[in-house]
């Protein structure tokens, strides 16, 4: 069983996602980070730099129990072939490549999101210069989505699972989808999948 402690942020979310499509039994176990429980002794115990998602698993090697940051915990998307399709090694290749860009270029332009208009005028400064990075990097994503109907191809993987809790949120990026119609559609489509409506539901629906 895997200890889930996560919140419902886009981080926590595609890895509640991604459990739900491996069909792994998971626990959840929720840090509010709007009330600074991720400061709280009991979690830095498991995750040092204060941040979710972390998981907590039985199986590791030697089946001792081991803890990891659930975003760079390379068993977990190795649970399912799918995940990181092995047959096209093309795709394979755009399927890591995609997830990487997700991990360096759409967390840090949503972190910002939620809180421009009550920051000071360098965070409101940031927050549309990460709007615009967001931007740029959704007019590369249209490019891509005009030729094939997910992000690494024809199939859906987890580059889709870790992209999309970041894409829905693209009001708080000041971002009108309309003029990204190929994205609108991967979005919409992407939210569908009843892994992705109970992996989004998790720790709580908003």
């Amino acid at each position: 069983m895997i200890e889930l402690h996560t919140w419902g942020t886009p981080n926590g979310r595609k890895i509640s996602i991604m459990l739900e499509e491996c069909g792994l039994p998971y626990s959840v176990h929720k840090i509010d980070i709007s009330k600074g429980e991720q400061f709280k002794p009991e979690f830095l115990a498991i995750s040092p730099n204060n941040r979710i998602p972390r998981d907590r698993r039985s199986d590791g090697p030697g089946g001792k129990r081991t803890t990891c940051s659930s975003r760079a915990d390379p068993a977990l998307p190795r649970r399912q072939d799918r995940q990181i399709p092995a047959g096209r090694q093309d795709q394979h290749y755009d399927t890591v490549q995609w997830l990487m860009w997700q991990m360096a270029v759409s967390v840090d332009a949503g972190a910002s999101a939620p809180f421009p208009a009550r920051g000071a005028d360098q965070d409101r400064i940031r927050h549309q210069a990460l709007c615009r990075r967001s931007q740029a990097t959704l007019r590369r994503a249209r490019r891509q989505l005009a030729k094939s109907e997910f992000v690494a191809g024809a199939e859906y993987t987890i580059a889709d699972m870790s992209i999309f809790p970041w894409a829905s949120r693209h009001e708080w990026h000041t971002v009108d989808l309309a003029e990204f119609a190929h994205v609108k559609r991967c979005v919409t489509t992407s939210s569908r999948p009843p892994a992705v409506v109970k992996g989004m539901a998790v720790p709580y629906l908003n």
